[in-house]
């Protein structure tokens, strides 16, 4: 056992690590998620700042901003070497009302961390089983189930951000060690993880996500297509959708073919 040094938990800060040791503002509990009542509670809390007051769509943004936990996990698993004990009873949100993103911080009761032992796969298999079996695939089922939004909407919400994590972390390592150890855990964590450290599954739940990125051909630029409509668009006035939105996708395609 060890801890977190004063510079590791300033990094993971800008992964909505919480600090403060007073927190006003609304307070969740990791447990309280998977209850419907209080998840109605948080909700109807979102529903203002979300500029909707439809529960799907405040569901799947919910798991959106939920999904920063992995990304913070995952992120002191492969650059420190240093398990967080993800555990939903050790778990406490902070949303702050006042900020116009309803991100939120996640506060740990314990910040003591666990170092792998001379078997780091044993050590990731455990970090990877509590983070999602014991977490994740738990607050997403409670959420499918309050709101009726598609599991595999919940889980996309998760696994881009997964991707985006490791993805930005490879693109800036200059270390030929460290990206190497990087890759491999990104590699494992989306594609080579079994299912059964994920929750009830038989095969990785992130996997399917992972699509190559394809040259968007209007903005120049590449973007990983997403399988699912997460609803961002039903929170928009004027139903903008992401650039990413398989739908929009679809539509910008179609602009093209006509244009040509």
């Amino acid at each position: 056992m060890a801890n977190l040094t004063e510079n590791e938990i300033r990094i993971l800060t800008q992964y909505r690590l919480g600090t403060e040791k007073d927190c006003p503002n609304l307070l969740i509990e990791g447990n309280h998620l998977l209850d419907s009542s209080r998840l109605q509670n948080v909700f109807e809390e979102l529903s203002t700042k979300l500029n909707t007051s439809k529960v799907n769509v405040i569901g799947s943004m919910f798991v959106k901003r939920y999904a920063f936990l992995t990304a913070l996990a995952l992120y002191s698993m492969s650059v420190f070497n240093k398990a967080l004990n993800t555990d939903l009873s050790n778990i406490t949100l902070r949303l702050d009302p006042e900020d116009p993103l309803c991100l939120p911080s996640f506060h740990f009761q314990d910040l003591v961390i666990k170092d792998p032992s001379d078997d780091r796969h044993t050590w990731r298999d455990g970090v990877i089983r509590t983070l999602f079996k014991e977490n994740v695939s738990r607050v997403i089922a409670a959420i499918s189930a309050h709101t009726h939004v598609s599991r595999s909407v919940l889980w996309e919400n998760v696994a881009i951000y997964i991707f985006w994590m490791y993805e930005t972390l490879l693109d800036k390592e200059e270390n030929s060690d460290v990206y190497e150890k990087l890759l491999q855990d990104f590699i494992y964590v989306v594609k080579e993880a079994p299912g059964a450290l994920f929750g009830p599954f038989s095969t990785n739940p992130l996997t399917k996500y992972y699509h190559p990125k394809e040259l968007e051909e209007l903005t120049g630029q590449l973007i990983r297509k997403r399988s699912t409509c997460c609803l961002y668009y039903l929170m928009s006035d004027k139903q903008e959708r992401c650039g990413t939105c398989p739908v929009q996708c679809i539509k910008e395609n179609k602009k093209l073919g006509q244009a040509n």
